[in-house]
């Protein structure tokens, strides 16, 4: 029996930090790229109640908000304890091959990513002065995930998966 109760616990817990970081990661990347969840929207900070320091947030022209987006970065450990980074680098991409990727982030930086087969690729295929989100893992030079963004959709409401009647 107890070990039933220890593994509802460990899925409950479980449940619970992925949630919490789904909607913080949401509510964050949601208004960077223009539009949060459609269950966002009803929100305490959906927009029009943000706290003081965020309000400002929301007069960004819808044009100019993946400019603001500066990137990301989660620190998390695993199961046995050991440190992981997570870190999300958006910019525009000024050297694009099949084997690495260049971009000048938008922190005013440039990033040299190596691509390979394990690096997941997601939306448009990446070319040169595109909008790009780059994901590593620990502070690594190898791109784990690319996407291309596409400023049209970002710009005009909302990436797709938090569009919404008004």
């Amino acid at each position: 029996m107890s070990r039933v109760k220890f593994s509802l616990a460990v899925l409950g817990t479980s449940l619970v930090l992925v949630g919490a970081l789904g909607v913080a990661g949401m509510f964050a990347v949601g208004h960077a790229f223009a539009n949060a969840a459609p269950f966002m929207q009803q929100a305490q900070w959906s927009g029009q109640n943000l706290p003081p320091e965020l309000s400002g947030l929301k007069d960004i022209p819808a044009a100019d908000r993946f400019a603001h987006f500066k990137g990301i970065q989660a620190n998390l450990t695993d199961k046995d304890g050991k440190p992981l980074s997570v870190t999300v680098t958006p910019g525009v991409a000024t050297n694009v091959s099949s084997t690495s990727l260049t971009l000048n982030g938008n922190d005013g930086a440039s990033h040299t990513y190596t691509l390979d087969a394990q690096t997941v690729t997601h939306g448009q295929t990446v070319a040169q002065g595109q909008d790009v989100v780059v994901v590593t893992l620990n502070n690594g030079s190898n791109a784990t995930a690319v996407v291309g963004v596409d400023p049209s959709a970002t710009h005009q409401g909302g990436p797709p998966w938090a569009q919404h009647q008004r």
